[in-house]
């Protein structure tokens, strides 16, 4: 096992490696003053069928592209969510639950971060709380972080699109990210210093993507300059062995796309001191 390193930005390809890289860092750091962001998408959530995994082959990406062009603008948005209820999911690793016990054992504060939509998606009524359900019934209770039982609605700062606002619900953190609009980046560090008022003296951030982990660096250094961020980009090795024809493809992705024009929502007013009293 081996971490190749450059600056404070690791590369892992498995769990294993960045929960032992973590459980060694926070023997010397105070694990209450440390922050972990993990992503939802390609960490907790994987889908599993063969169509998805075929888009990363340019054969099957030019047939995606031609289909999804049929996909309603005004729903091409709420694709994430779509993907998430309606199609069976994985975690990319199944050390995963035990590496957020791990977590929180020491008292980490952990944050769950998905550019998803909060609010309604057809028949499910919030779906930041269907999320965490996910998550808990796989094992992982993002309940018990230390912030783990705040709910936020950003009402105030952050834009309405598609009817609702970004939340923070137990530890996930649902950005309604859109045309650019709703940074996840902008949305974690309003949230500790604005809503918590709570600044971690290190955070460490795992993502697919490298610039997603400076962006978010250089976010918090605007905030405070003795900041510490550390980041794993994680790029787990998936191999498949199930075999999907041109065909099967094209059929899978047009019965998605039906299905994203005929998602419903319904708009958020935002006034409730609990978004979630029913």
């Amino acid at each position: 096992m081996s971490l190749s390193v450059k600056a404070d930005i690791y590369s892992a390809e498995t769990v294993e490696e960045i929960n032992n890289s973590l459980m060694e860092f926070l023997e010397k750091r105070n694990p209450e003053k440390t922050l972990v962001v993990l992503p939802l998408e390609d960490f907790f959530a994987v889908p599993t069928h063969p169509a998805f995994d075929a888009t990363k082959e340019e054969e099957f990406r030019v047939l995606v592209a031609r289909v999804s062009s049929k996909a309603k603008l005004s729903r091409r948005q709420y694709l994430g969510g779509l993907i998430l209820t309606q199609y069976e999911q994985r975690f990319s690793d199944p050390l995963i639950p035990e590496f957020v016990k791990n977590l929180q054992k020491k008292n980490v504060p952990i944050i769950v971060v998905t550019r998803n939509f909060s609010g309604s998606l057809n028949k499910i009524p919030y779906l930041e709380v269907w999320t965490w359900k996910y998550l808990f019934d796989k094992g992982v209770d993002l309940s018990k972080s230390p912030i783990g039982s705040k709910q936020i609605m950003f009402n105030k700062k952050y834009k309405k699109i598609g009817g609702t606002y970004p939340t923070f619900y137990k530890g996930l953190l649902s950005c309604n990210s859109a045309d650019g609009e709703n940074s996840p980046q902008s949305i974690i560090a309003y949230l500790l210093s604005q809503e918590l008022k709570w600044l971690p003296d290190v955070i460490y951030v795992v993502d697919k993507k490298k610039s997603y982990i400076q962006s978010l660096e250089q976010q918090f250094k605007s905030i405070r300059s003795d900041i510490q961020v550390e980041g794993f980009v994680y790029s787990p090795v998936v191999k498949s062995d199930i075999q999907i024809s041109s065909s099967e493809f094209v059929k899978f992705w047009e019965s998605l796309v039906a299905k994203l024009n005929a998602i419903t929502r319904k708009e958020s007013t935002g006034t409730k001191e609990d978004p979630y009293e029913q």
